[in-house]
């Protein structure tokens, strides 16, 4: 009897792991369409006619896949987190690479700001130009 409220205390995953493959292997092809349907969308080319027949074809891909990936998370609702916890991860991703860049950009500015000229960094013959050179370069 203790046996068996044991086995029921502890639940494995109700979405069996096939399916939780499927799962992903649609999500992904699905996110793979939509970049690939953004980056068309996005670029300047105007070839109206093969554009457009891709587009919809795109389209029309990427609602089979959100039908096949709609019925699943009805019959496992738990791929519906695990979906939302994805989305969650890529942003957290995103928003840590756009902290990184504006981070380096910031850097890249402060090193530019800290490059000034130093008089004592010119080198060369003494001349009047070169003495002029320094003059003006302690100006700046």
């Amino acid at each position: 009897m203790e046996n068996k409220q044991s086995q029921n205390d502890i639940q494995p995953s109700m979405t069996p792991p096939h399916a939780k493959s499927l799962f992903y292997k649609n999500l992904g092809s699905r996110n793979l369409l939509v970049s690939d349907l953004q980056k068309i969308l996005n670029s300047n080319s105007v070839t109206e006619g093969r554009e457009s027949e891709l587009i919809e074809s795109l389209i029309c891909d990427i609602s089979v896949l959100e039908g096949k990936i709609y019925a699943m998370q009805k019959l496992f609702p738990e791929l519906l987190e695990e979906e939302e916890d994805l989305r969650q991860f890529s942003l957290q991703r995103r928003l840590q690479a756009i902290k990184n860049f504006e981070s380096q950009k910031k850097q890249q500015q402060e090193t530019q700001k800290t490059k000034a000229v130093n008089p004592k960094d010119i080198e060369g013959d003494s001349t009047p130009i070169y003495e002029d050179g320094k003059v003006v370069s302690k100006f700046k």
